[in-house]
């Protein structure tokens, strides 16, 4: 089976498979590539004049990732709350519900 990429064939006894010493294959795949090299160009160019339309979902999914790029990640009120509890003794730990939450998460990782 002979396989074509770039006027590549595979295995070709007796020659170089990237065309080694042939000047006349060297000079082609450099046109090919020049040639290659235009067309993207060209491509690029005609590209220019395709446009994109947003559904209102997306604008709406767009205004709410800004919105939330606005927010602080952490709520300093809350965190100044409860670090005023912890100093004063008021904020209970119950271990008993986060050993629950830690088996009831650890349960959904058991597959």
């Amino acid at each position: 089976m002979v396989t074509h990429i770039n006027n590549v064939t595979s295995t070709q006894p007796g020659k170089p498979r990237n065309g080694a010493g042939d000047t006349v294959g060297a000079s082609q795949t450099k046109q090919d590539s020049t040639t290659t090299s235009q067309q993207a160009v060209a491509h690029s160019n005609s590209a220019s004049s395709d446009t994109v339309q947003l559904s209102a979902q997306a604008l709406e999914l767009s205004r709410i990732q800004q919105d939330l790029k606005s927010l602080p990640e952490v709520d300093e009120s809350r965190v100044a709350e409860i670090r005023e509890r912890i100093a004063s003794g008021q904020y209970a730990i119950d271990t008993d519900q986060i050993a629950a939450k830690i088996l009831v998460n650890d349960q959904g990782f058991n597959i």
